[in-house]
């Protein structure tokens, strides 16, 4: 799962939800282009004929590939929910913003972090917290995903925003009840 080959399919499948959620939210339409092979940005949205850059990043509490390896034998992981969903942590959020936020972009640039990750309770306003105290000032706009739903922790005037949680719609969760 950490192979650099399938960038270009995490950054897709984000960029589309977030497309999906977007249109859901200001009910307009908006086209997505991924950049790849460019290195930045990592996928452009047009909305009323403007062009926003955004930089995508999956955020996750640890590395992707450790979860698919072990007995092969058994066939592939197949995500169960836990008996007990963890509480939310913003902590890999607010270190996703600081990594980004230490690189230098040229001009205005929009986040956008999928996190993938599970949590009980996810209080938008911690989203909001983590995202602003680790330097998400350094964004035009920043947005979260979750394989369902979509926020905008720091919103710009040049795009339309919500002000907590909002449903993306068609996405049904996909984790099996234990």
């Amino acid at each position: 799962m950490n192979d650099p080959r399938l960038k270009p399919f995490k950054e897709a499948w984000q960029a589309s939800a977030f497309g999906i959620g977007y249109e859901h939210l200001s009910d307009k339409s908006i086209e997505v282009r991924i950049c790849e092979p460019d290195p930045f940005p990592d996928f452009e949205a047009r909305v009323d004929g403007v062009v926003h850059g955004f930089e995508s990043r999956m955020v996750t509490r640890k590395r992707l590939g450790d979860a698919y390896r072990g007995d092969e034998r058994v066939g592939p992981v197949v995500p169960v929910k836990p008996a007990k969903v963890p509480p939310f942590d913003a902590e890999p959020i607010r270190q996703a913003v600081k990594d980004k936020a230490s690189k230098h972009y040229s001009g205005a640039v929009n986040l956008l972090l999928y996190a993938s990750f599970p949590g009980g309770n996810a209080q938008f306003s911690e989203v909001a917290k983590a995202v602003n105290e680790s330097g998400g000032d350094k964004f035009e706009s920043v947005w979260v995903i979750t394989y369902d739903h979509i926020g905008c922790p720091r919103h710009s005037e040049k795009l339309a925003h919500c002000e907590g949680w909002l449903k993306i719609p068609g996405q049904e969760p996909i984790i099996e009840e234990a």
